[in-house]
């Protein structure tokens, strides 16, 4: 009886949920998995033989790292609104330009997966036509992507989801699933990362985000 009312009542509220922006979830993941890529795959090369090595006599390798290799996959099946296409298509490279990427693997993908892995540039991504508008489908553009040469570090897929995913991750590949939410309200695949592109908090409830 001796805590003042107003205090009762500051205790019993709920605490809001602080919405971090999901552009900028985006960006922390590639960030995240880009930076693992780079900093656990570090090799040796006699390219560049060490400095220290040439006055000891002896020539020894150095170490070198290198720049991990990306595949945008796109779903531009029927059920994809532009809007949510372009928007997050905007944000994806963005965040490959600030990591300093200046080429990609891009596919656009649907059930007849009639579209060829292209090499481009990030700065041709935004201004590629959208085809397809078939049906969601994900094992075919994902063998196709695990088959290129260079082998990509990382996808990002954008869909809303709702399609037909492999059983597991494709060996070696990390993958962002960037999802444009809809009714159907679920992960596509039980691997991967998930970035939901809304500040819906109770979408991303919903997604488990």
């Amino acid at each position: 009886g001796n805590v003042p009312g107003s205090l009762v009542e500051a205790l019993n509220e709920k605490p809001e949920r602080s919405v971090v922006p999901w552009e900028r979830v985006l960006h922390m993941m590639i960030r995240s998995s880009s930076g693992r890529i780079m900093c656990g795959q570090t090799d040796f090369s006699m390219r560049r033989p060490s400095r220290r090595s040439t006055t000891r006599g002896v020539i020894r390798p150095s170490m070198i790292s290198r720049r991990p290799e990306v595949a945008f996959i796109e779903d531009v099946s029927g059920s994809m609104g532009k809007p949510q296409i372009l928007s997050s298509r905007a944000e994806i490279v963005g965040a490959l330009r600030a990591l300093g990427i200046p080429q990609a693997w891009y596919v656009g993908a649907d059930t007849q997966f009639a579209h060829k892995p292209l090499r481009v540039t990030i700065r041709d991504i935004a201004k590629l036509p959208i085809y397809g508008r078939g049906g969601t489908d994900f094992v075919g553009p994902l063998e196709a992507i695990a088959k290129l040469n260079p082998k990509p570090d990382l996808v990002i897929y954008t869909t809303d989801g709702d399609g037909r995913a492999p059983e597991k991750a494709p060996k070696g590949i990390q993958v962002i699933w960037c999802i444009v939410p809809n009714s159907y309200g679920r992960r596509p695949a039980p691997w991967g990362k998930l970035v939901l592109v809304s500040n819906d908090q109770a979408l991303r409830d919903a997604y488990g985000v």
